[in-house]
């Protein structure tokens, strides 16, 4: 019996020391668990933080998708306003050419018609002296 119980006090000194040894190891791995825990719980706060950014950055480019829109939009007005523009100077710039042909050859006509009309009184003044030399002799 003597035997017995100390082969029992063996028994529970192994086992003691087992349980022991098995709490040191379950409370590594509860510190690891939290830890674990921890970790998951920084990445999740970590993980709302960039869908947050995400979601606003996702609402600027939407914002500035139509900025762009609004600016194409302008753009081709702008275009379509310089192209009537630049149709209407050539239309201008093609009268101006006409009316300053036009006023080139009426020059030339008044210049003509300058010319002959000072003929014209050179041979009326010559007229005048010929009949005032004939009605004074």
């Amino acid at each position: 019996m003597k035997n017995d119980l100390q082969c029992l006090q063996h028994e529970l000194v192994s086992l003691r020391s087992e349980i022991s040894s098995k709490v040191k190891i379950l409370a590594k791995e509860c510190d690891a668990h939290e830890y674990s825990r921890s970790q998951c719980s920084a990445l999740r706060v970590d993980t709302n933080r960039v869908r947050s950014e995400l979601s606003e950055k996702q609402h600027k480019i939407e914002q500035q998708v139509c900025i762009i829109e609004t600016l194409k939009s302008t753009l081709k007005g702008v275009e379509r306003d310089s192209s009537r523009l630049i149709s209407q100077k050539n239309t201008s710039d093609e009268t101006k050419g006409f009316a300053i042909v036009q006023l080139n050859d009426r020059t030339k006509e008044l210049e003509v018609l300058y010319e002959m009309a000072k003929l014209r009184l050179q041979q009326m003044e010559e007229q005048c002296r010929v009949f005032k030399c004939s009605v004074s002799v």
